[in-house]
């Protein structure tokens, strides 16, 4: 997909879950890319939620809150 902007996106999988839900699963994350893939689609996004950035996974967390990282984690985003 090439993005308004010219940019092209790296390949990416899309999961219907419901008539107005879906999961986008992609490899690289450039500034708002999800919701300008989708204006691009002439849709829009209402809500996003991240499950997982790199190894890193957002299950337990809040929307809004943070948490320090493992140093295991920490030593994935490394290497």
């Amino acid at each position: 997909m090439i993005l308004n902007d010219g940019y092209q996106c790296k390949s990416a999988t899309f999961e219907i879950l419901s008539e107005d839900t879906g999961r986008l699963i992609i490899t690289e994350g450039k500034f708002h890319q999800v919701k300008r893939m989708f204006i691009a689609l002439n849709n829009e996004v209402i809500s996003l939620h991240r499950e997982r950035f790199h190894t890193l996974t957002c299950d337990n967390l809040p929307i809004g809150k943070t948490r320090p990282l493992t140093l295991e984690e920490e030593k994935s985003l490394y290497s």
